[in-house]
């Protein structure tokens, strides 16, 4: 090959490598536009995920904060009632926030389970026994204050509302209180989270 023909084929080499070149950063400006979108993606379930989770523990923070009326004798048995039905109304609505509230955080992890391909199993067995736990606690305690039960009926309903209190607050010898629980299931949560590099 002369010089003459090399010179001829320099600028079909330029520009065949200029091409490879720009396929290069072309591929790498997808790539990382894939992996931003990635990231993105996984950064708003990871948001989603520790929403729903903060939404079902302000829910088991209303069931510790919600009290119970028992009447005295001076009340009639119809005030009685009356206070019992509204016991019983308010324990009902925080028990249907709750399961709300749980509801919503299974849909976020359904969807970090899909996306991130992540076992949340023991997270979703902690939490139902949380959310069981909160639920039997708001609902024995309103039938333990129902006058229209009979009092043994009553007397049982206290005795359950004794055993899931202990439970809740963390009173009974093997176990540790609802606080304790939910601390456990958020650093599950942000564990998951720190694996997808999202922290």
């Amino acid at each position: 090959m002369s010089l003459t023909q090399l010179l001829e084929t320099i600028p079909s080499i330029v520009t065949a490598l200029a091409a490879v070149i720009g396929l290069r950063i072309a591929w790498l400006g997808l790539s990382t536009w894939k992996q931003q979108i990635r990231w993105q993606q996984g950064r708003g379930l990871a948001i989603n995920l520790l929403q729903a989770f903060f939404e079902f523990q302000d829910r088991v923070i209303e069931v510790r904060r919600f009290t119970y009326s028992n009447p005295d004798n001076t009340v009639s048995d119809a005030e009685k009632v009356a206070m019992s039905q509204e016991t019983w109304n308010r324990a009902k609505e925080h028990d249907e926030k709750l399961a709300v509230a749980y509801s919503m955080f299974q849909k976020s992890v359904a969807e970090a389970i899909v996306v991130w391909k992540e076992d949340f199993r023991e997270i979703m067995s902690d939490l139902q026994e949380v959310k069981h736990i909160a639920s039997s606690l708001v609902l024995t305690g309103a039938a333990s204050a129902d006058p229209k039960r009979t009092k043994s009926a009553r007397s049982a309903s206290s005795t359950l509302y004794q055993a899931f209190s202990g439970d809740f607050y963390g009173t009974s010898e093997d176990r540790r209180g609802i606080g304790g629980r939910l601390a456990d299931i958020e650093s599950k949560i942000r564990e998951k989270i720190d694996l997808q590099g999202l922290s």
